[in-house]
């Protein structure tokens, strides 16, 4: 593998990891956790789907850490995996009626695996 292909994979990468964190930014400031009730005046939802939006997103980037620190470099295992990321998060958007969110789902997997 060529030095410029190398680039190109961690080019690639990062610009996922952006999206799929920004996608997670978005979640925590439309459904904060309870814990703070100077942002949780803005949005007026249940506590409980607020602790859970808010733990989801610690897991995923828990997750996306941990794949950082792996160095999973492979095109194939990383978007497969950032795939399945994405549909859980859709999966938890929709059970939970945010569909604004699976719009921005689908803008960040057009971009991704296209």
């Amino acid at each position: 593998m060529k030095f410029h292909e190398i680039l190109r994979i961690t080019l690639s990468q990062l610009i996922s990891l952006s999206l799929l964190i920004h996608l997670n930014i978005l979640n925590f400031i439309h459904h904060p956790p309870s814990h703070l009730p100077s942002i949780h005046n803005f949005v007026s939802k249940t506590p409980r789907k607020n602790t859970f939006i808010f733990h989801f997103t610690k897991l995923n980037l828990v997750i996306l850490i941990t794949v950082v620190h792996t160095n999973i470099c492979y095109d194939f295992i990383f978007f497969c995996f950032l795939k399945f990321l994405l549909l859980l998060h859709r999966v938890v958007c929709i059970s939970f009626g945010t569909i604004h969110h699976v719009f921005h789902d689908f803008c960040a997997a057009s971009y991704i695996f296209e």
